[in-house]
């Protein structure tokens, strides 16, 4: 049975980084691999909270519904963004446009330091949703105007976001 790397062998991060020099990952990927991985962690939620969200919008919800929601899409979000992040160095949205997360100096991201970035990531968007959103707009924008293209949670957990070149040519030198 092939596995993942076996099917997309240009996408594995440590492959990706010895194939060539790596650079910063542009906005517009960014954005469409988060949009990406908000459908996926959608889908893997909504077995528990479809009926839940259901009752909110037609004004029907119980007092938890929401706090049960908002818990559970917690708990999505930053068991995907860890476990992928720790596992491959990129989630489904990142796979899907060519991107990968490693730590500042190049070197793969860890489990732990993967769970700091969903955790950071977690808490802006869960503020956010007492501030109109500001928060989690303004660091999705942070890296327009970042030098390292780092949004808060990546200064957090000191990570880059890099784009995959599979068709780059060889580095002239060691990358670490």
């Amino acid at each position: 049975m092939r596995g993942v790397d076996d099917l997309f062998p240009e996408l594995t991060p440590n492959a990706a980084l010895e194939a060539a020099p790596l650079p910063y990952a542009p906005w517009s990927r960014r954005l469409l691999g988060g949009l990406l991985d908000i459908v996926v962690m959608s889908a893997i939620a909504a077995p528990f909270t479809i009926d839940r969200v259901a009752r909110v919008v037609d004004g029907t919800a119980a007092p938890g519904d929401v706090r049960f929601v908002t818990v559970v899409s917690l708990v999505t979000q930053v068991a995907y963004m860890t476990l992928f992040h720790g596992w491959r160095g990129s989630t489904l949205g990142k796979i899907a446009v060519r991107t990968v997360v490693r730590k500042a100096d190049g070197s793969p991201v860890s489990i732990d330091l993967a769970f700091v970035r969903a955790v950071t990531l977690a808490g802006i968007n869960f503020v956010s949703n007492f501030l109109l959103l500001v928060p989690s707009i303004a660091n999705a924008l942070r890296p327009l105007w970042h030098p390292a293209r780092q949004t808060w949670h990546d200064q957090v957990a000191r990570t880059v976001v890099l784009s995959v070149q599979p068709d780059a040519p060889a580095p002239a030198g060691d990358l670490s």
